[in-house]
């Protein structure tokens, strides 16, 4: 096999295993976001859980 053609292999290994890197930040970014949004809707929810059963009688309204 010719250095040339080596030389060429080990580039596109190089390029490869960077755009793999790349991507698993992408895809590491996006579950944090994601999480972010989760807890976000679940304290939401939580506190219109809590503000409908507490406080004041739904009859008086």
């Amino acid at each position: 096999m010719s250095s040339e053609k080596r030389q060429r292999q080990r580039e596109n290994r190089m390029r490869a295993v960077a755009q793999a890197e790349r991507v698993k930040k992408r895809s590491t970014v996006a579950r944090k976001v994601f999480r972010i949004v989760l807890i976000a809707a679940a304290v939401l929810v939580g506190l219109w859980l809590w503000s409908t059963f507490t406080g004041d009688d739904p009859d008086e309204r």
